[in-house]
């Protein structure tokens, strides 16, 4: 019994360490009397209430995902399976989202062209794609990290695109299974499992297709659908 009690405290301690907090920020405009963009302030927010009346990210943060849950409500709730602090940046600045691990913990960071998207499909998965970078860092181990990744001279990446090296194909490719695994089956507003959404990949080599990112994530995706134990195995494989 006494065994029992000590691993009991054993493992509620180590829980209590490497449970991640949630910290959100919004990166917000600020404009002079004219309307013009003058700067930018950060601040950390702690209920989506304090947001400006209006503002783009009310809505964004409400979004519901496959699991019930709005946007905000699943970030602040997963951040307490991860090992390190979790902080997601909503930002007014027109650039690209992207992730990454610093020693502080895992960073997100969405800007303003998400609100831009038709489909609320296309709204999730956004996020749900960054926060895969996210759960890839959080699943190997520790001293993993995004490392020679080539995106080509534009350094941006598209689903259709043969990126130069295996490693950014499988990264992208991870976070867009992901993405899809909780948000119906969709990278965007394309199913996954459609034929028509890998056609494009027909007269290119099988080397040629494990270095785009829709390709890597298909089989990704279905590793998790058809092999026992689903997401969770997977994780455990990789890691």
């Amino acid at each position: 019994k006494l065994g029992a009690l000590l691993l009991f405290f054993m493992i509620s301690s180590v829980l209590s360490v490497f449970a991640g907090n949630f910290i959100l920020k919004y990166e917000q405009a600020v404009t002079d009397s004219y309307g013009n963009e003058i700067g930018y302030r950060t601040s950390s927010i702690t209920n989506i209430s304090q947001l400006p009346a209006g503002s783009p990210w009310r809505n964004y943060l409400n979004l519901k995902l496959d699991s019930g849950k709005t946007i905000y409500e699943y970030a602040s709730s997963i951040s307490k399976n991860l090992n390190k602090d979790f902080t997601l940046t909503i930002s007014d600045r027109d650039s690209n989202s992207y992730s990454c691990k610093t020693r502080s913990g895992y960073n997100v960071n969405l800007y303003s062209y998400v609100n831009n998207y038709a489909s609320d499909a296309s709204k999730t998965f956004l996020f749900l794609h960054e926060f895969g970078h996210t759960t890839m860092l959080n699943s190997y181990p520790p001293s993993y990290d995004f490392n020679d990744l080539d995106y080509g001279s534009d350094g941006v990446h598209y689903l259709d695109e043969i990126l130069p090296n295996y490693n950014s194909a499988w990264v992208e490719g991870w976070a867009n299974a992901f993405g899809a695994y909780n948000n119906r089956g969709k990278v965007f507003s394309i199913d996954i499992n459609s034929v028509s959404s890998l056609s494009f990949l027909s007269n290119n080599t099988f080397e040629q297709m494990t270095r785009n990112e829709l390709f890597v994530s298909k089989a990704v995706y279905d590793f998790m659908k058809r092999i026992p134990g689903g997401q969770a195995s997977v994780y455990d494989a990789f890691a």
